[in-house]
């Protein structure tokens, strides 16, 4: 299990300086930050992230760098393991926790904080399958990947040319930058002979969004809330969706909300219940930290609260808590590929070989889903579903501004929306 956090700075005046351990009495000597430290600095000087084990000790260590920044400290996060625990299995979680950690080094409550992220920590060791698409979202290089990787496969070395290109730094391993994409089902890979190069492959498109909450509100009529509550709850939902409309920026927030474990813990309990805000204190043990996440979520207009209801005075004034707006990270099938490299093949703006892999791909992966879709509908009726299917999005959401094909600009969230609608579009048609 996870045995402590440290946090260490270094610039070329003083050197390494340890700027925040936690727990106080973490046995790990400063000695040993430094090699972990210089494991990263004389390997690879670029931000990364690597395990190893320190010899004379009992302990293994997950550690993220910041990387080497001109006229800028260099950073390294350390989570500190026991030996037998498998390190790798922190690189998503201590990933997303370092930059943030980071931007926090200096505050007055710094070292209780760092107790916080160690906590949240522990509870990250494998993201749920929405929470991967979240993060390839909320991460800028691999928004500017898909973009690129909608327009058809690329040899990897071309890719990590353009990515560079795009953002100023230096990639030496594009695979730490694709992992992400291939642990979600975006991306496949494969070697290509005619261009002597391993490939990347778009299979799998995502698109991030809120839904009214259908579930909460058929529990509040059902008689989660009295027949006015309910009423109320429901001009609530429906006003806002009245007024939503998709948004980049509002699809990152979303998905910055997602990755963070109470939050998520706690929207996985509203979509199925509506309960009082102490009930949600299983969930988030201690009560700053419970205040914080009901702020956040109502700043973000992500849940409402409502006052109790006169027949449940035991409870004083615990209000309730439901959703407000459900938040969805998906992935479909990208049919708008196929005419893409069809275009592209005609214009000869693609190698054959590459498009004739990737058109391989997209077949491969597109009978795959359907036998998992014939699956599911084998399955005995009484056999339980999900607790909430998707709501169809609100008319709003179409409206959603779509991808060109310039490769300079535009991230590739912005097109699936129209690809979805399209492809409904062509199942009526042949029907």
């Amino acid at each position: 299990m996870p045995l402590g956090l440290g946090v260490t700075r270094w610039d070329d005046k003083s050197g390494l300086r340890v700027v925040g351990v936690f727990p106080s009495d973490l046995d790990v000597s400063e000695e040993n930050m430094l090699r972990v430290f210089t494991a990263h600095a004389m390997g690879k000087p670029e931000a990364g992230f690597l395990t190893m084990t320190l010899e004379g000790t009992q302990l293994a260590v997950s550690s993220w760098y910041s990387g080497i920044r001109r006229g800028k400290d260099q950073f390294c996060v350390m989570l500190f393991l026991e030996l037998e625990e498998e390190a790798r299995a922190y690189e998503e979680g201590l990933t997303l926790a370092s930059n943030e950690i980071v931007e926090n080094i200096g505050e007055p409550e710094f070292i209780e904080y760092l107790g916080e992220m160690f906590d949240k920590l522990k509870r990250m060791v494998e993201l749920s399958v929405e929470q991967r698409l979240a993060k390839v979202f909320v991460d800028q290089e691999t928004r500017l990947l898909m973009h690129k990787l909608s327009r058809g496969g690329i040899p990897g070395e071309e890719l990590r040319e353009w990515l560079e290109l795009q953002t100023g730094k230096h990639y030496p391993d594009l695979g730490l930058l694709t992992l992400p994409l291939l642990r979600s089902g975006i991306v496949d890979e494969d070697w290509v002979n005619a261009v002597s190069d391993n490939c990347v492959f778009m299979v799998n498109d995502l698109f991030g969004a809120r839904y009214p909450p259908e579930q909460a509100l058929k529990l509040a009529k059902s008689g989660g809330l009295s027949a006015e509550q309910a009423a109320e709850y429901e001009k609530r939902v429906t006003e806002f969706f009245s007024g939503y409309a998709w948004s980049e920026d509002d699809t990152l927030q979303l998905g910055q909300l997602l990755l963070d474990p109470d939050i998520y813990d706690v929207a996985k309990v509203l979509r199925r219940r509506i309960v009082h805000k102490s009930e949600l204190a299983g969930i988030v043990e201690k009560r700053a930290a419970l205040d914080t996440v009901v702020r956040r979520l109502e700043s973000a207009q992500v849940i409402t609260t409502m006052g109790s209801s006169d027949i449940d005075v035991k409870r004083g004034d615990d209000a309730f808590v439901m959703l407000l707006s459900d938040i969805h990270f998906e992935s479909f099938f990208p049919e708008f590929l196929v005419l893409r490299l069809e275009e592209r093949l005609a214009q000869k703006d693609i190698h054959p070989d590459i498009a004739k892999r990737h058109l391989e791909l997209l077949a491969e992966h597109y009978m795959r889903m359907r036998e998992k879709m014939k699956e599911k509908r084998k399955k005995p009726k009484d056999e339980p579903g999900p607790q909430l299917a998707p709501a169809a999005p609100p008319a709003e959401v179409s409206e959603a501004p779509s991808a060109e094909s310039s490769e300079e600009t535009p991230p590739a969230e912005e097109k699936p929306k129209r690809k979805r609608r399209t492809r409904k579009r062509k199942k009526k048609t042949s029907e």
